[in-house]
């Protein structure tokens, strides 16, 4: 099993893992709460990472998405 582990620059997101093996992300906030995603595409942890505004595409991409 691989982790990938993404420290994000954002105010409200402190850091996203992805497990390569079950495609489960893992998205910390800043207040200290981790919301488990599952079946995420690496793709999309990707743009999670890359993204100028992490909140924002994590709002449009994610949440609510991968329940």
């Amino acid at each position: 099993m691989a982790k990938q582990i993404a420290h994000l620059d954002s105010s409200a997101l402190l850091m996203a893992s992805w497990d390569d093996e079950t495609n489960d992300l893992d998205v910390t906030f800043r207040n200290g709460r981790t919301y488990t995603h599952p079946r995420v595409p690496e793709s999309v942890f990707d743009g999670l990472r890359s993204a100028s505004s992490a909140g924002q595409f994590y709002s449009q991409n994610i949440r609510g998405v991968y329940v």
